[in-house]
């Protein structure tokens, strides 16, 4: 390539509203779930294990079961709603 039309180029790039990012190829990263497909149905000793180990889906998974036992049932108990799994 001559020299001239490399620095050209290169004045061109410059002067130019370059963007590099926009030029490389984008790649899209899967986000995968760290909680065990078995997570749903782990007793609960089980679970309070992995939230001894900080595990947030643990954690997560311990407030839902606390949250449907405790206000979801006092809702349907004082709406006349029987509790059916």
């Amino acid at each position: 390539m001559d020299q001239n039309l490399a620095h050209a180029l290169r004045h061109a790039l410059n002067e130019a509203n370059f963007n590099a990012a926009a030029m490389v190829e984008e790649t899209v990263a899967a986000w995968k779930d760290p909680a065990p497909a078995n997570a749903t149905t782990m007793t609960r000793s089980k679970l309070r294990k992995f939230t001894k180990k900080k595990k947030a889906w643990a954690e997560a998974e311990m407030g839902h079961r606390y949250y449907h036992v405790v206000f979801i049932s006092r809702t349907r108990q004082s709406s006349g709603i029987e509790n059916t799994p």
